[in-house]
């Protein structure tokens, strides 16, 4: 009867007499679609917990156990108490506590939030005692009922609002207004631990607190909370406190102190002078940017030799300018010393001058649970519209000029754009130009910038798409509109889940709004201003190398999993919301985890293929899957060659938040952490008709073929970490920098030419390295002491004698468009000499026992002539006029040697190359074999002789039967009791073997003859 009743239920679920319509895709959605009919001014607190997906697990918390919460876990929490209210007075949006956060950050000090709420949930039993009724599958009350069906609890959860900060002095603060709560009583003071050594310190609202870190790492805070009517509640949260640079920056510490060319000379604020107005808003607006200064020298605060260097795409802010300035531009050289790029250019007199795009303050607001409070708004310039973001490069140009006309500098400027910098100042130095605005520029870098797109993976946008609007996860949301739903994300990304299409497309009225702007816009220096020179560095391989699953040391496979993640319950925990009560009565009182969310992410397809990209299920239901369809016909978007970022990786760690909260567990499994962000193809700004994004491009000049608009490119052979830097693209921007242009990277550098060094009469040499570029022309020239057999025009040939002597064998490659470059080698024709063909073999031996010796193989070798005592000392056994030779060392001990001597078609080579050959008894005992030789048994005894001291046998051991080739064909084992044995050794082949036996210590070694 139970299970009848369930499948009532759930064949009822989709079912609505109601015209209000409810996503039933979404928890939220589905559980106001249940409790449509229920009368809400009857839940005492308006806070109904059931109607969120319970990730904080609130309605476990202050149950008698040390409840950790952190930054996100806090956030999170506020989310459901909001989302679950039906009146929201009390509860203010997380957006607008993240801009109270923010103000504080800027001041240098870490908001503490205490959250004190009271909430219903329905009682599980409140069918069972008719509290209410179901009717076509839906919740009603019951009329006169004896009591209430809410439950009612009251939590206290707190946070130092920050995931880190650096090591060292940090200033705390408990901010009045970030005291929230629902309830009567007022917060009077906390006690806190802040661990590390730090004294309990005690604050009021409003009050402040410095505390030392000096050890990195996570730090447990302890909170004892007092309240107006005498309550207190304990709670616990973490803070991640990461190593500080000498600047206060995370990064690696100097042991030296301070540097004082990391710190700024100058931070100023640099305003636009022209509005723009974004594609979703009504009104234009002038953007901001902060500019860090730093001059060739501090003391001498003199604007003569500057470079612009922009930063990228940069949500929140989270790379200020010291970052820039610290890990932006670092790399580590060909000898593995970390370098500064900014430093050696400040070292040789230019003056670094770094744009941020930092939050800013637009306008205030005000939320009736703040009472008094104003709420800044920020744009989010690090994430802000690109033209926005141009006009304000183009005000800072304008000042940077006049204070070289100040200084009575003639100097042109240098700009450097980072990624998303490279297309904020394409954008700058285009609209410029065009609008009569000198820029006064030499030299344009764009650096790995995406200027046909980027790529975010469609399984990691509908990962954050799923847990943010199906689920409710807080931090999942805040990433999904601070990286995913920005302007720029809307702008750059070729495949956005807000398409909604399997195939490439991107956010609707942005991508291709944004793509015709920038069209229409064009290049800089085509053809307004001649002067500037136009270059790219970008990460991604020209070789056409597809991405590398870092840690696996494989290729990504199209369509392959990225990761796995789960959200568990932990045992012992009673689901308390009403969709698991009502429809999964199997869930209460478990005694194990219990997945009650689960996730799957896969790379997209390639080839035209269809693939799914994201799965997800929760409780079992509410599933969404998503399939991607590959657009081109090459490489997918994933896998395509490209500076990569670890965006898994990312969503994998965000994932700690919940490490130390024991009810409930984000796990990710089998991660792949690394994706293509910017292709190869968009960081060049390709134009050509093929449209594989995998397509090898290295063997042909993309200035020199009109597929790229810059003038000189660099590419590495292997795919970087975006926006990274290598030795040899520093080595080669700073030559463009100091006024040496480069040629572009089209070449193939580890093309040779592989042969013999010597040889008579012919050889035969190749090139290899690389694949030669079809339709390169090839011209073998041999000098005068050969001729070229065969193989003209191809990419291996032969060579023939004329006369004796030493030469250099060039082949000279050349192409329009393409490879120009000529390969040498030097080779001579003559006889060999014993350097050629040195011998190896041991530097001792036993008596009687097999020896094998070597050379070299030679091209164009007649005869290998080897040497070895005669006259039946050593007996030969195979090799001879080959490059190995196999001897038996003979009965007598001593230094002998064996030599050979190799003749080619010039002459019968050199001296003899030898080899000494130490020949010893390699034992302390003898052994007298018989009848040898031998047609089947053979006795084998061991004798004192030959060793004087010795005035008894040795036992055996071991005895093992070896062949010229050296395996062993017998083995005899014994029990070490007596001196002599007798062995058979029918089945072995007629010939010459040699016979060992073991004393348990040593061995003794005797040739022997098989009839």
């Amino acid at each position: 009867m139970k299970k009848l009743f369930l499948m009532f239920l759930l064949a009822c679920a989709i079912q609505s007499t109601n015209a209000q319509v409810y996503d039933t895709t979404t928890f939220q959605g589905k559980a106001d679609y249940y409790l449509q009919y229920v009368d809400k001014a009857q839940i005492p607190t308006q806070i109904l917990y059931d109607r969120v997906f319970p990730i904080a697990r609130l309605d476990a918390f202050n149950q008698g156990t040390s409840d950790t919460s952190s930054y996100g876990i806090f956030m999170q929490a506020l989310s459901e108490l909001r989302n679950a209210s039906y009146s929201t007075t009390n509860v203010p949006l997380t957006n607008d506590v993240e801009a109270l956060v923010t103000q504080q950050r800027l001041l240098n000090k870490v908001p503490i939030s205490i959250a004190h709420y009271q909430f219903n949930w329905i009682d599980t039993l409140a069918l069972q005692n008719n509290l209410l009724r179901i009717q076509s599958g839906l919740l009603y009350d019951v009329v006169g009922r004896p009591y209430s069906p809410y439950k009612t609890k009251i939590t206290t959860i707190a946070a130092a609002l920050t995931d880190s900060v650096p090591a060292g002095s940090i200033v705390f603060i408990l901010p009045t207004y970030l005291q929230l709560k629902n309830t009567s009583e007022v917060l009077t003071n906390v006690d806190i631990t802040f661990g590390d050594g730090n004294p309990v310190t005690t604050l009021a609202p409003g009050g402040t607190v410095t505390v030392n870190y000096s050890n990195p790492g996570d730090k447990i805070i302890k909170y004892l909370a007092h309240f107006s009517n005498g309550t207190q509640q304990i709670t616990y949260s973490y803070i991640s406190i990461i190593p500080a640079t000498a600047n206060g920056t995370s990064g690696p510490q100097s042991p030296q102190g301070p540097d004082p060319l990391s710190l700024p000379c100058s931070v100023t604020n640099v305003r636009a002078a022209i509005a723009f107005q974004g594609y979703d808003e009504t009104t234009a607006a002038k953007g901001e940017g902060e500019v860090n200064t730093y001059y060739a020298n501090c003391s001498d605060p003199t604007l003569r030799k500057p470079v612009i260097i922009l930063d990228g795409f940069d949500p929140g802010n989270t790379r200020d300018a010291s970052k820039i300035y610290e890990n932006y531009l670092s790399y580590t050289d060909n000898s593995g010393i970390p370098q500064n790029l900014v430093k050696s250019y400040r070292a040789q007199g230019y003056d670094i001058i770094i744009l941020n795009f930092p939050k800013y303050i637009i306008g205030t607001h005000t939320f009736p649970g703040l009472p008094g409070v104003t709420i800044p708004d920020y744009r989010d310039g690090g994430a802000d519209y690109i033209e926005r973001n141009a006009f304000v490069l183009a005000r800072l140009i304008d000042s940077v000029n006049a204070k070289l006309t100040a200084n009575g500098s003639t100097q042109k400027l240098v700009i450097v754009g980072p990624s998303m910098g490279g297309l904020i100042s394409r954008y700058a130095l285009a609209y410029m130009e065009q609008h009569s605005m000198p820029s006064n520029t030499r030299l344009w870098v764009s650096f790995d910038a995406p200027h046909n797109g980027a790529n975010i993976a469609m399984g990691d946008q509908h990962f954050l798409e799923y847990y943010s609007t199906k689920v409710g996860g807080n931090s999942a949301k805040k990433a999904l509109n601070d990286q995913i739903n920005s302007p720029a994300a809307k702008q750059l990304l070729l495949h956005h889940y807000l398409s909604n299409s399997e195939v490439p497309a991107g956010a609707p009225n942005f991508r291709t709004r944004f793509v015709q702007a920038m069209t229409t816009i064009g290049f800089p220096g085509i053809p307004g201003n001649p002067a500037l020179r136009r270059i790219a560095i970008i990460n991604g391989s020209g070789n056409g190398s597809k991405q590398i699953a870092l840690g696996l040391s494989r290729s990504i496979i199209p369509c392959e999993k990225m990761f796995t993640t789960e959200i568990k319950l932990s045992k012992g925990v009673r689901l308390l919301f009403f969709l698991s009560s009502f429809f999964f009565p199997p869930l209460f009182g478990l005694s194990a985890p219990i997945t009650i969310s689960a996730a799957k992410a896969y790379y997209t397809p390639e080839a035209n293929n269809r693939c799914l990209s994201f799965e997800g299920t929760y409780l079992g239901y509410a599933s969404k899957n998503w399939y991607s369809t590959a657009l081109n016909s090459g490489a997918g978007l994933d896998e395509a060659p490209g500076g990569y970022i670890n965006t898994q990786k990312d969503l994998a760690d965000s994932g700690k938040e919940t490490r130390f909260f024991a009810k409930s567990q984000v796990k990710f499994y089998s991660v792949i952490p690394n994706q293509c962000f910017i292709p190869s193809k968009s960081a060049l700004a390709f134009t050509g008709a093929n449209t594989d994004l995998g397509e090898n491009l290295i063997g042909r000049n993309l200035v020199c073929t009109g597929e790229t608009p810059f003038q000189s490119y660099f590419t590495p052979l292997t795919n970087e970490s975006h926006v990274s830097l290598s030795q040899a693209s520093v080595t080669w921007v700073t030559n463009e920098i100091n006024g040496i242009p480069q040629q572009p990277t089209y070449d193939i550098p580890t093309l040779a030419i592989t042969g013999p060094s010597l040889f008579c009469p012919s050889g035969t040499f190749s090139i290899t390295g690389g694949t030669v570029p079809s339709g390169t022309s090839l011209v073998w020239n041999p000098g005068s002491i050969a001729t070229i057999g065969s193989g003209q025009g191809t990419t291996q040939v032969r060579l023939d004698k004329i006369t004796t002597g030493t030469a250099n064998l060039t082949v000279t490659l050349s192409k329009t468009c393409g490879i120009n470059k000529t390969l040498t080698k030097p080779y001579s024709i003559s006889g060999y000499s014993s350097g050629d063909y040195p011998v190896s073999g041991p530097s001792s031996a036993c008596k009687n026992t097999y020896v094998t010796y070597s050379t070299n193989t030679l091209p164009g070798a007649i005869s290998y002539t080897w040497f070895y005592p005669g006259g039946g000392t050593w007996t030969y056994v195979s090799g001879q006029n080959t490059p190995s030779i196999t001897l038996i060392t003979g009965a007598t001990t001593g230094n002998y040697q064996v030599g050979v001597r190799v003749a080619n078609a010039c002459d019968a080579g050199g001296s003899y190359a030898i080899a000494n050959t130490f020949v010893n008894n390699c034992g302390s005992f003898a052994v007298d074999v018989s009848p040898n030789p031998t047609d089947g048994e053979m006795t084998v005894a061991t004798t004192a002789v030959g060793n004087s001291s010795k005035t008894t046998a040795d036992k055996i051991y071991k005895i093992r039967i070896v062949d010229v080739t050296g395996t062993t064909r017998k083995m005899f084992i014994f029990s070490g009791t007596t001196t002599m044995v007798k062995i058979n050794l029918t089945g072995l082949n007629k010939g010459v073997y040699q016979l060992s036996v073991n004393n348990g210590n040593q061995w003794s070694t005797k040739k022997i003859i098989v009839k």
